[in-house]
């Protein structure tokens, strides 16, 4: 289980020490005599509000052989995010990945994530798979087999997580509830901002379109949140670069990661995500009804409740409209044109294709 100190939080790469590190592996009981005496650190570039680092260890001789010797250190800025907001990355790794135990899911093993209550600095501490892992350089789309191992892996952890007790206490449905309400409302504060943005890029009928949806698209969600049933923890970024694929998949396994995001509702919901909103319509035209099969059949043979087909693609279709939020979104936070601006192009032609319609 990762360590969860809140006293030990590093704002920069540069402030971890042999010492610290030294701390959160025995914390997590993978150290538990010897040292780490010195590391080295490669820095990628800074994310929008994240440094991360990966970090190769030396220890003295009396660590155990089997210590990690490469990590990845992930710490993020406040950023003015919202204390209230109980879905985030951290608690993902406290409190759903320490009930599960380590190698029982597609995870990558965590041995600290630490939350810093004053400064509201995070840092969570990671396998490093990058020897053994990787995958497609944006935005180009990974092979069918990846995308099939990254549904099968995504189908075992909804499987793991279905009808979650956690989400339905009265409490955490108030938690989601408000959640949900602080963001939509957010969602229809900057809509004319992005419609001033876009100008005649988008047509009439589009736009009236997007704008029906992005106020209609809560209420749509918590009647099917609150309705119960069919219900699981979502990753909430289930795009094709959230996952690691393994260079030799005989000896390892495909991992999902990046749970920033993560939230309760149905699991279909990240398949439209992944591929409703990021695929072109011929790649979608002969790949998507095989892809969500192997997700059903994978979902099937870990759960015991009647899942159908037909509700399966239900909750997909629901997913794709949530993905109309997405370029709005995007576009208000400043990504780049590049990354938006397909998105709504997809967005409009999914939509048509599966006869989302219907749902409105």
């Amino acid at each position: 289980m990762p360590a969860e100190s809140s006293t030990t939080v590093p704002q920069h790469p540069n402030d971890v020490t042999p010492e610290w590190l030294t701390a959160r592996l025995r914390e997590n009981g993978v150290l538990p005599q010897g040292a780490v005496q010195s590391f080295d650190a490669k820095l990628p570039a800074k994310w929008i509000r994240t440094q991360a680092a990966r970090l190769t260890l030396a220890y003295d001789a009396s660590a155990p052989g089997e210590a990690p010797r490469k990590l990845f250190l992930k710490i993020a800025d406040p950023d003015g995010g919202s204390v209230e907001d109980p879905c985030d990355e951290i608690t993902f790794y406290q409190t759903f990945y320490r009930e599960d135990g380590v190698g029982s899911l597609p995870l990558i093993r965590c041995y600290a994530a630490l939350r810093d209550e004053e400064s509201r600095y995070t840092c969570l501490l990671l396998d490093d798979l990058s020897d053994t892992h990787g995958h497609t350089a944006w935005p180009l789309p990974p092979s069918i087999p990846q995308c099939e191992a990254a549904v099968s892996a995504l189908a075992r952890l909804h499987a793991h997580w279905w009808t979650c007790a956690a989400a339905q206490t009265e409490e955490h449905m108030a938690l989601l509830h408000k959640r949900h309400s602080v963001f939509f409302d957010h969602l229809v504060e900057i809509l004319p901002g992005f419609f001033d943005f876009i100008a005649d890029r988008l047509s009439p009928q589009r736009r009236k379109l997007l704008e029906q949806m992005c106020l209609r698209l809560s209420d749509l969600l918590w009647a099917r949140v609150s309705g119960g049933g069919h219900f699981t923890l979502v990753h909430g970024d289930a795009h094709l670069w959230n996952v690691m694929y393994p260079k030799d998949p005989s000896r390892h396994s495909t991992v999902v990661f990046d749970w920033d995001n993560w939230d309760h509702g149905p699991g279909p919901c990240d398949l439209a995500y992944m591929m409703a909103l990021h695929w072109y319509p011929d790649r979608r035209a002969r790949h998507e009804e095989p892809v969500l099969r192997r997700y059903h059949e994978t979902l099937l043979s870990h759960i015991e409740e009647d899942y159908g087909w037909d509700d399966l693609m239900a909750d997909y279709r629901l997913g794709h409209l949530l993905n109309f939020c997405i370029p709005v979104v995007q576009q208000h936070y400043k990504l780049m044109p590049s990354i938006w601006w397909p998105h709504l192009e997809r967005v409009f032609l999914s939509y048509e294709d599966l006869d989302c319609a219907d749902l409105l």
